[in-house]
């Protein structure tokens, strides 16, 4: 930058929010709608001299899916740019509200398995969850960001006693990184890998290098029970439920073999008729005259 330039550097962008197509990191923004922007993040506010408020001010002067013309220095061919830069929300890993939606939960084995959210983190801790709650929790709801729209946290909530979980039960709402190796996106996502699991065991990978190992034959035969010995009527939310069922709706039906071949393996071959036989018979005098 030279010394006359002036305006706030673009320490990381979020891949969900609107801008992300067009603000990089290492860019720097010199003004917002024609407002400068001062080195301290700071613009002229009202008509007062020396009075200056942060130009996140003028962002929130504006509306979602408004745009607002930003001048950037790109920091690659160090250029001034005038960008069209669109405003809009973002996907947030641990979201403020769910819409008045009931919460979303999956049990398996009796471990119960759940997305964060802040009415899930007031639920536990309490209107004190800031202080009370996980630090690691705390951590993912206010640093991290979300790589993909359908991003969620999920904990395992709790683990319901039975003789499947025994040894586990002191596992409080702690993060679930990945199912049989592979990295867990979501709630559903987690719901589906286990319904599939065609491995001889189950094995949770959670924070603080927590593993849960269970067996995938006894895990289906005891769950039953163990929903029943807790009172819970189904093992997945109704929300869950319905994404399990479009997706059998949606797997494509085999069309059932009407051939020769199918006859055979059903063990009922056809006899011919007479006049099928008649019909053979002349064939057979046509070849050999």
């Amino acid at each position: 930058m030279l010394r006359a330039q002036k305006g706030v550097l673009v320490r990381r962008v979020e891949p969900t929010s609107a801008c992300a197509d067009f603000l990089k990191a290492g860019d720097v923004i010199m003004s917002f709608d024609g407002t400068p922007v001062a080195n301290d993040g700071t613009v002229p506010f009202r008509a007062k001299e020396h009075e200056r408020i942060s130009f996140s001010y003028l962002i929130s002067c504006k509306y979602n899916d408004e745009t607002a013309k930003v001048r950037v220095l790109r920091a690659q061919d160090r250029k001034e740019v005038t960008l069209e830069v669109p405003l809009g929300g973002l996907t947030r890993p641990v979201p403020v509200h769910i819409k008045g939606k009931l919460p979303s939960y999956f049990i398996c084995g009796g471990m119960v398995f759940t997305r964060v959210t802040v009415p899930y983190l007031r639920s536990e801790y309490g209107k004190e969850y800031e202080y009370d709650a996980p630090v690691k929790l705390l951590d993912r709801m206010m640093n991290s960001m979300c790589k993909r729209n359908d991003e969620q946290v999920v904990v395992l909530g709790q683990v319901l006693a039975s003789e499947l979980t025994l040894g586990y039960e002191d596992i409080v709402n702690c993060e679930v990184l990945k199912f049989n190796n592979k990295p867990v996106l979501n709630l559903p996502h987690l719901a589906e890998m286990v319904d599939t699991c065609t491995e001889r065991y189950m094995t949770f990978d959670l924070q603080h290098a927590t593993v849960v190992v269970l067996d995938t034959e006894k895990v289906r035969e005891a769950s039953p029970g163990i929903l029943a010995a807790h009172g819970i009527q189904s093992e997945r939310s109704a929300d869950l439920a319905a994404l399990k069922g479009a997706s059998k709706a949606n797997k494509p039906k085999r069309k059932a073999d009407t051939g020769p071949s199918a006859a055979k393996a059903d063990g009922k071959v056809k006899k011919p008729t007479g006049a099928a036989r008649k019909a053979r018979a002349g064939r057979r005098g046509l070849a050999s005259k």
